[in-house]
């Protein structure tokens, strides 16, 4: 059996290898983003989209939905994004 010298272990145990990388503790949210992040208004018309899967013959999760909405609220703020980058106040459907 490999003997490994004791201060090659200590190296080890106190490097990040043995207990991973150091983590930030998480930041406070404000209380205004707090607020917005407990409850989205929802963008989608969940009837809508469970109909639709329905027709394809499959389930609809309960997660899918809020991962829906979520996915919405991130396309439409990367298209305003590139609407205020080309100095437009118009959001366009070249944007999304």
């Amino acid at each position: 059996m490999l003997q490994i010298p004791e201060v090659v272990l200590t190296i080890l145990r106190k490097s990040w290898f043995f207990y991973g990388p150091k983590q930030e503790p998480l930041k406070p949210l404000h209380r205004e983003n707090h607020e917005m992040a407990k409850k989205k208004e929802s963008l989608i018309v969940a009837s809508k989209v469970k109909a639709y899967i329905k027709s394809k013959k499959m389930l609809t999760s309960s997660e899918l939905l809020g991962a829906l909405n979520d996915r919405t609220y991130g396309a439409l703020d990367r298209a305003i994004a590139r609407a205020k980058a080309n100095k437009r106040r118009t959001v366009k459907a070249a944007d999304v």
